[in-house]
């Protein structure tokens, strides 16, 4: 029998190929990008995963391919250190990788911001970095723009939305909105994880990610804009009469670092054990019906299926401008 992990590993220079050609960029800067998200220098390493859950196969690696109205934003995404089995290594490899990450991706003035994502919400003693068993952080970086982003979350024996609450109340100054909505949704959702993303702190945002636990409409969540009917009907699309287990869909909510507003809101569908080619008529039609990138959308589809990528979620995100953004995630 085959192992999923050891057949995405192989595929991985195709990811890469993928990623250089939606970018438009040559594949060294792709292969730099993965090598700076892993925290490694050594090129064979790069697919190579005691134990990942960026992707449900195992895969360290993932590429997001963000359509917009004018351009298609495209971004990789790694698990530092995921060649270790120590979870204690991977969290020191992780906070290593960080400066050139942030170099790379024209980021380095968030340095600060992202230090203190890691000292408000990952414990630094062994005794519960033990708990992460896959590893304490994401990385991700911009392969045709500027920024970057990191994601974390909680130890498992911690109490998750207390740690987000206190993290946000270090990272802006007006942390209200945000925790209005943790007061809502640590009733009937599970934090996923937090984490913060940009080019510099004036335009820095900071993020919640949940799921919920029972089933409930989006309307609970107290967010008009998870109730946009292009919202609605994108789901509707997308979920396509399937029974889903709630915790199938995966929202997000992103603020402004310095004025503590809600930006914009996102949901991702898991598209595991679904066919790959349904997911990307579906972004199609998306994308025309919202008038994203059209053209590029469809030289995108080809590039995804000659280098025979599979979709691990797509998503359709919102801000209050009205502005969408649909991404597809691969691996």
């Amino acid at each position: 029998m085959n192992d999923p992990a050891n057949s995405a590993i192989a595929r991985s220079p195709q990811l890469l190929l993928a990623a250089a050609s939606l970018a438009k960029c040559d594949e060294a800067h792709a292969t730099s990008a993965a090598c700076k998200l892993l925290g490694i220098a050594d090129t064979r390493l790069i697919g190579v995963s005691a134990h990942s859950e960026l992707n449900w196969n195992g895969f360290p690696l993932q590429l997001l391919l963000s359509l917009r109205q004018q351009k298609i934003a495209v971004r990789l995404l790694g698990d530092p250190g995921s060649h270790l089995f120590d979870p204690v290594a991977r969290y020191q490899l992780g906070k290593e990788a960080l400066p050139s990450l942030l170099a790379f991706a024209q980021a380095d003035l968030l340095y600060p911001l992202a230090q203190n994502l890691i000292a408000q919400v990952v414990p630094g003693d062994p005794e519960r970095l033990a708990q992460y068993a896959a590893g304490t952080l994401w990385l991700a970086a911009g392969l045709n723009s500027p920024g970057m982003a990191m994601y974390v979350a909680p130890a498992p024996s911690e109490n998750r939305w207390q740690k987000a609450s206190g993290w946000i109340a270090s990272v802006t100054p007006a942390p209200f909105d945000a925790l209005a909505l943790i007061a809502v949704l640590q009733q009937n959702c599970f934090l996923l994880g937090v984490g913060v993303e940009g080019i510099s702190p004036g335009t820095a945002r900071f993020k919640l990610y949940w799921r919920m636990t029972t089933p409930q409409p989006l309307a609970d969540f107290g967010i008009s804009l998870l109730t946009d009917p292009t919202m609605i009907a994108f789901l509707t699309e997308a979920l396509d009469g399937v029974a889903v287990a709630p915790d199938a869909l995966n929202f997000s909510a992103n603020f402004d670092v310095t004025s503590g507003r809600l930006v914009d809101v996102k949901v991702d569908v898991s598209w595991h054990g679904r066919p790959t080619h349904q997911a990307l008529q579906i972004i199609a039609r998306q994308a025309n019906h919202l008038g994203l990138a059209t053209l590029e959308t469809h030289a995108a589809i080809k590039t995804i299926r000659q280098h025979q990528l599979e979709v691990g979620c797509i998503g359709l995100g919102i801000d209050a401008a009205a502005q969408y953004r649909l991404n597809t995630y691969l691996f």
